[in-house]
């Protein structure tokens, strides 16, 4: 336990000068006549511990503890205490074996407090002393006059001695901390209780607006489901359909094949006989050069066969050209929708084109601009979105079909966040890589706008996939969702087609038609003159007969193998027609399968489908189109809405339920406060109690105790009665002056013994004692200085000889002097 082991002072009340006084561990004296200044060494320890009532110290004010001189001492400027504590058993936080506190006070009544030489706040200091339970107010602390305080204060001041002694104050402080938080949590209780009771009427006018929300949602779920099975069995049959023409068209083109096989067979036989006919024909001129109606003749045949090989040979080209321009009708067929045909077949104003029509692309970007622009490549790009509602009752009221319209004053383009730094690596936006009147710039900017196209799939995992859309140059697909689509790609013939082709080709062939016409009219005027011309040869010239009978069969067999190829050829044309029929039924069918498929991609999302006829099922859409729109207005935010009230009330409930049992645990922590703050306090008391009784009959020779005023009732007061030698009980006000210094000082005893203070300072209790009381009063404090340290200031010669260190105060010209006696031991 630490002990004050020196006391040092400067300019304090009578000690001007820097006096330093070591004290004892045990029991000290501080003695010397009156006015000598000794009880300004109490005043000067009280001062230092961080008491602020200047009149405990004997003072009207701070500044008047300062010296303040005399005829020859001038005053001092500033008043100095401090005091050494003993820290060997480390009661303080230091490493030191010794603290140093101190105080010091100006002329203007200022004070300073230092804590070994620091210079820190008085609560600083307070804060460290009561480490070690020292208190500047402490009961240790016992001034001249006061000894009977203690037991002369009223019962319940007395009782708070022992609160102090018990260390009530700390559970005091914790209920009271408890008590308010108490208050703040029930009003807290109330608030969230009048909010809750608002809170319930919402959420139940939410919960039935979610409810027929949730209707709604159901229904419209349904629907949904109903539109994707339709769709879904209308693309099975489209794809079963498409699969049966190709077989169709496969099996067609096979037998075009062997037709064309078969064509070259009767061309080289064809050759053979018109090379023998040449042949003969060579012998008969050499033969006829001496007969003139014989060249005529053979003139006339040459011109007529020349006039006939160019028929043949128009013949074949056009139908050369019947075939391309047939395919090429097939191609435009397939690319363009007949509802988009028909719409642009109108004319009509405010129509521009589809967005394959208006474009113009580099071929080595074709296919990536194509994948990019998917279903939109054949959408119709109009003026505004009254052209697009006029086209879309069109195609209704005629059931043509559907086509997708973009009304240049209100399609918006699709937007990017992706920095310039990303786009590096890319070939460029598709918007950009496209040729077109910027007057359709929205339109295009809305199709291909957040599209990237880049180099190879590699590309965009280094931009990053998800960042947005992107295609490669030879068509993978890159959805900003993270979906990839890629793979083989068959390039299309031509995406965008160029109508004047067809019209060049069909120019041509009107053409040939004209020729042919004239040269068939030419033929046949040659013929009849050839008949005229070949009776007389027969007449001039019946050497060739023969020769004749032979070119004759070789024409005959020649022309037999013409109308055979013809024959063919006119049924390979015919099965190219019936091709370009199936070709063009199968682009439809494709065209059908897509605009399915674009449709049944809104429903992608639909894993499960219904396996019912599509009549079925379009009648149970009707029948739900109906019912939902007999609902009325729906609030669908309900649904949400609903959600996160219902958290938010919940939160709400579970809150006011946590509070009510913050409540129940604030109630708990307070009576259990109040518990354990009775239980310390009713050891601490009997404990005193008795040490109280037995000190006091050791003392006073009498019967002395202590009890509550309301027996277990921890705030009620604290009575003190005693018997000093044997006499009847007494109270208080009925003790003479020695007795009450008996009983006062019995009490401290039993608190001492109960828990000892570090030290104790008496200031003249003994003065109201005869010499065997103060006997008494000595040997109690030396058998208590072997726990604690006291320091007794007095002039009492009994007390003064049993002390074990003596301190001698004297008064010098108005200033106070020490000197240090140490007795011998008594014999």
């Amino acid at each position: 336990m630490t002990y004050i082991q020196r006391l040092v002072m400067q300019g304090f009340k009578s000690f001007n000068k820097k006096i330093a006084i070591p004290f004892s561990s045990t029991f000290s004296v501080i003695c010397g006549p009156n006015g000598s200044g000794k009880s300004n060494v109490n005043d000067a320890i009280c001062f230092v511990l961080g008491r602020t009532s200047a009149k405990s110290m004997r003072a009207e004010r701070l500044h008047e503890l300062i010296f303040h001189g005399g005829k020859s001492k001038e005053a001092a400027e500033i008043a100095s205490v401090t005091l050494y504590l003993d820290n060997s058993k480390k009661e303080f936080p230091f490493d030191q074996d010794f603290i140093t506190v101190t105080r010091k006070v100006n002329k203007n009544g200022a004070s300073v407090y230092k804590l070994n030489d620091e210079t820190v706040t008085r609560q600083q200091i307070l804060d460290v002393l009561a480490a070690a339970r020292i208190f500047p107010d402490g009961y240790n602390i016992v001034l001249q006059g006061d000894v009977t305080q203690i037991i002369e204060m009223d019962p319940i001041e007395r009782r708070s001695v022992i609160d102090e002694i018990a260390g009530i104050k700390e559970y005091d402080e914790k209920k009271a901390k408890s008590e308010k938080e108490f208050e703040k949590v029930e009003q807290k209780l109330k608030e969230v209780g009048v909010v809750l009771k608002e809170r319930d009427e919402t959420y139940k006018k939410l919960e039935q607006e979610r409810d027929a929300a949730l209707k709604y949602q159901n229904m419209t779920n349904e629907l949904k489901k109903l539109r994707a099975s339709i769709a879904n069995k209308r693309l099975a049959q489209s794809e079963q359909s498409f699969t049966s023409l190709t077989s169709e068209v496969d099996a067609k083109e096979k037998a075009g094949e062997e037709m064309g096989i078969k064509l070259t067979g009767l061309d080289a036989e064809i050759d053979k006989k018109e090379q023998e006919l040449e042949l003969l024909m060579k012998n008969l001129f050499e033969r006829s050069k001496k007969i003139k109606i014989v060249r005529d003749v053979e003139e006339l045949r040459a011109k007529i066969l020349r006039i006939n090989d160019k028929i043949e040979y128009d013949k074949r080209e056009l139908s050369r050209l019947d075939m391309i321009t047939s395919r090429l009708e097939g191609i435009s067929a397939d690319q363009e929708s007949r509802a988009v045909s028909e719409i642009l077949r109108l004319g009509k104003a405010g129509v521009f084109g589809t967005i394959a029509s208006l474009l113009r692309v580099d071929p080595q970007y074709q296919v990536a601009i194509e994948v990019a622009a998917g279903p939109h490549i054949n959408d119709l790009i109009v003026d505004n979105e009254t052209t697009a509602i006029e086209c879309v009752n069109f195609l209704k009221n005629n059931k043509i079909g559907r086509a997708t319209f973009l009304p240049l004053n209100k399609i918006q383009e699709r937007l990017t966040s992706l920095s310039h730094s990303d786009t590096s690596k890319a070939v460029g936006w598709a918007n950009e890589l496209v040729e077109y009147d910027r007057k359709y710039e929205i339109a295009f900017k809305f199709v291909f706008g957040s599209t990237l196209v880049v180099k190879d799939i590699e590309t965009t995992r280094s931009i990053g996939i998800g960042k947005t859309r992107m295609v490669t140059l030879d068509g993978d697909l890159i959805e900003r969702s993270g979906a990839i689509i890629g793979g083989f790609y068959r390039k299309r013939q031509k995406t965008v087609f160029d109508s004047k082709d067809i019209e060049e080709y069909k120019s041509t062939m009107g053409a040939l038609r004209t020729e042919i016409e004239t040269l068939a009219k030419q033929s046949k005027e040659l013929s009849k003159e050839l008949e005229t011309k070949t009776d007389l040869e027969r007449s001039e010239a019946s050497d060739f007969v023969e020769s004749e009978k032979k070119r004759n069969s070789l024409q005959r067999d020649s022309e037999a193998l013409k109308r055979q190829r013809k024959t063919l050829f006119q049924e390979r044309v015919n099965l190219q027609s019936e091709l370009n029929k199936i070709k063009l039924q199968r682009a439809r069918i494709e065209v059908e399968r897509d605009n399915t498929k674009s449709e049944f991609s809104q429903y992608a999302t639909e894993k499960e489908f219904y396996d019912l006829p599509v009549d079925e099922m379009e009648s149970k859409v009707r029948v739900l189109v109906r019912e939902i729109d007999s609902i009325g207005a729906v609030n669908m935010k309900a649904i949400d809405e609903f959600e996160n009230f219902r958290d938010e009330f919940e939160q709400l409930r579970k809150r006011y339920d946590e509070v009510i049992k913050e409540r129940d645990s604030i109630m708990s922590m307070i009576s259990q406060i109040e518990s354990r703050k009775k239980e310390t306090f009713m050891k601490t008391f009997e404990s005193i109690a008795a040490n109280f009784k037995l000190i006091f009959k050791e003392m006073a020779h009498g019967d002395g105790e202590i009890s509550l005023e309301e027996q277990d009732n921890i705030y009620s007061g604290l009575t003190l009665r005693a018997s000093p030698n044997a006499k009847r009980l007494l109270s208080i006000d009925s003790m003479s002056g020695g007795e009450k210094t008996l009983t006062a000082m019995a009490f401290l005893f039993a608190i001492q013994n109960y828990k000892p203070a570090p030290f104790y300072i008496f200031d003249e209790i003994d003065a109201a004692l005869d010499k065997a009381n103060s006997k008494k009063i000595g040997e109690m404090m030396q058998r208590f200085s072997k726990n604690a340290q006291f320091i007794l200031i007095t002039h009492n010669d009994t007390t003064i000889r049993m002390a074990n260190q003596i301190y001698g105060v004297s008064m010098d010209q108005g200033e106070s002097k020490i000197i240090s006696v140490s007795l011998p031991a008594e014999e």
